[in-house]
């Protein structure tokens, strides 16, 4: 004999035996739904909620023996009950429910009724529905950095940032789950454009539309370190020379300067001699072992020996 098989359910035995009843005139109707069938049929609901704009659907597996379904929800983010939240009745597969408020973490249960049964319940289920520019981030370039920010969403308490090199391209999560409203990506190559898309961290949340940023190949004006070091001259500096690890500075009345610049720690040059040329030194060239200052009407041309500092 031939066995009808339902294996999406798990009754092969069950209807099995029903055939060998009726064939054997043991029995002309089937058994009623036990407990059993009941607590198999919890246990395999598959309820899913989908969220969209303004929208959720929501889908399960349907129960052969239920008269009928409710969705039970709430839009707060409390659990839906008998006595707390909205009720729909009689709905069927996939049921899309909509009007829903953007924003918002909507809380579905679905409930399957029996004739003969207790009422089988799904697993809470959580949905947000969002429009693809609800989260739109905002990109901001930098140099060695974009900034990524987005508005926060009251019934959203994490977010993840997915990142592309093309706007159609695959998106990858590049930051796991953010409690914040921002975040700065560093882990990028100057001159190169990066696209960014935002979304819940949950579990089919919608991604944002993309948003882009490009970091700078050098930096901003403001963000420039003109001056990593200074080194105090008595009158004013009016031309300096560089040779090797020394700076010979040309300084008006205080004469000829020479100033360590020690590169392995240029952030703090310092003095380490001078000659007081008779003029007002203005200018300086250094050829092999001697510096040329120009000094004034006073002091003309000034040769002096840079031993032992050359």
């Amino acid at each position: 004999m031939k066995n009808i098989s339902m294996r999406t359910r798990g009754f092969d035995i069950l209807f099995t035996t029903i055939i060998l009843m009726v064939i054997l005139g043991l029995s002309s109707c089937p058994p009623p739904f036990t407990e059993d069938m009941y607590a198999f049929v919890k246990d395999t609901a598959g309820f899913t909620a989908t969220p969209g704009n303004h929208k959720a659907t929501l889908d399960w597996v349907v129960d052969p023996f239920a008269e009928s379904y409710s969705i039970y929800y709430t839009t707060n983010g409390m659990q839906p009950s008998e006595n707390y939240g909205y009720k729909i009745r009689n709905v069927e597969p996939p049921y899309v429910l909509t009007g829903l408020e953007n924003g918002c973490m909507h809380v579905f249960q679905s409930r399957a009724h029996y004739s003969n049964a207790e009422d089988s319940v799904s697993d809470y289920v959580k949905a947000i529905s969002l429009s693809d520019t609800m989260l739109t981030p905002k990109a901001t370039s930098g140099y060695e950095q974009i900034k990524v920010e987005w508005d926060s969403i009251p019934g959203i308490t994490a977010y993840e940032v997915y990142r592309s090199l093309n706007e159609k391209g695959n998106y990858t999560n590049i930051t796991g789950w953010l409690y914040s409203s921002s975040f700065i990506d560093t882990q990028v190559i100057n001159g190169q454009k990066y696209f960014y898309k935002v979304k819940p961290g949950m579990e089919d949340g919608i991604l944002s539309s993309a948003s882009s940023g490009e970091t700078y190949k050098f930096p901003e004006r403001d963000q420039r370190k003109w001056e990593i070091g200074s080194c105090y001259v008595p009158v004013a500096a009016r031309e300096v020379y560089i040779k090797g690890s020394y700076a010979y500075v040309a300084a008006a009345s205080s004469g000829l300067r020479i100033i360590d610049i020690d590169i392995s720690n240029p952030s703090s040059p310092f003095e380490i001699g001078y000659y007081d040329t008779p003029g007002s030194a203005s200018g300086v060239v250094i050829s092999g072992s001697y510096a040329y200052v120009a000094d004034g009407s006073v002091g003309g041309l000034c040769i002096i020996d840079l031993w032992p500092f050359d």
